[in-house]
């Protein structure tokens, strides 16, 4: 017979159960402050670290709008949902694949709500039709140099350093902000890598990123990006970047670096599962939608049928 009382089964956190009356009328609000740790992304997986951070101020934004965030979770409805789809769309001017990305966090709150039975059933989310050949954009040689020059003379300097590292890895965002503090330089076999925890990765994969020289200096002067690193700034600098070498393109953003860097890699002739895997993609259909065939690729191309008939 085991013994409750004994050390073994006390709970080193002091946690107290929760008593079912305190579920009730919960505010979605609260039941996200609470709760968000257990909430599970596409893979099954509990949301960690920058993912974690990232999701929960989604659904911030999600609390905030028309106050939602002091309804109980019970009373939101998918009415609710689509007007915040609306006011992302109308007043934000986002994407469908940006709302689309809300809904992903979205989802997985209602649906562990579903879980702990606090709710019956889950509110219908009307997903936005996108088209799948993602953003048609990358950056040509003359504006990898433009935005290279705004970076260095703006007034964040930086940005030139973390703009040099995001074209020669095709780094994420969030591992860009990690430089120096979770993502680390490291050694091995005198090649250098700059090593993201899984915890920090998008795919929940720990991996290697090789450093040519290029980016290595970079990494060296920009030491712990986490000091003056804030998400906003970079928003800001790539807005300004844009209003100096493409004025009006939608499409002109950070992101599309990775972009970059998967579109020269294939105009190289390097392999899609090389690609992806530098990339550190989950699967090769990503890694064909972040390609893009430059009309200096499609000439090669053409000059490749010369004399046939």
């Amino acid at each position: 017979m085991y013994n409750l009382n004994s050390k073994l089964y006390k709970l080193k956190s002091g946690f107290v159960p929760r008593k079912c009356s305190e579920y009730d009328n919960i505010s979605t609000y609260e039941f996200i402050r609470q709760y968000s740790h257990r909430f599970k992304g596409v893979r099954g997986e509990a949301w960690t670290g920058e993912y974690l951070k990232r999701s929960v101020s989604k659904l911030n934004l999600f609390c905030a709008f028309n106050d939602l965030g002091n309804k109980p979770i019970d009373k939101i409805t998918t009415l609710d949902i689509d007007d915040f789809a609306e006011f992302l769309e109308k007043e934000l001017g986002y994407s469908k694949s940006t709302i689309n990305k809300y809904f992903t966090v979205i989802s997985p709150c209602f649906k562990y709500a579903v879980a702990a039975e606090l709710i019956t059933k889950l509110p219908v989310i009307n997903w936005k039709k996108v088209n799948d050949e993602g953003k048609p954009r990358f950056f040509n040689s003359d504006e990898i140099v433009q935005i290279k020059k705004v970076f260095q003379e703006c007034h964040w300097t930086w940005m030139a350093d973390i703009f040099t590292v995001a074209i020669n890895t095709g780094m994420r965002r969030g591992e860009l902000s990690k430089i120096g503090s979770k993502v680390n330089l490291v050694e091995i076999d005198d090649a250098n890598f700059l090593s993201i925890p899984k915890e920090e990765s998008k795919t929940k994969k720990a991996r290697l990123v090789p450093l040519n020289e290029d980016a290595l200096a970079a990494v060296k002067r920009l030491g712990d990006v986490s000091k003056y690193w804030r998400n906003k700034i970079w928003n800001k600098a790539w807005i300004y970047a844009r209003k100096k070498v493409s004025p009006g393109d939608k499409n002109f953003t950070g992101h599309v670096t990775r972009h970059t860097t998967a579109t020269m890699f294939a105009d190289a002739g390097m392999n899609l599962k090389h690609i992806g895997k530098f990339l550190g993609h989950a699967s090769e259909r990503t890694t064909m939608k972040y390609i893009k065939t430059s009309n200096e690729q499609l000439v090669k191309m053409s000059s490749l049928l010369q004399g046939v008939a």
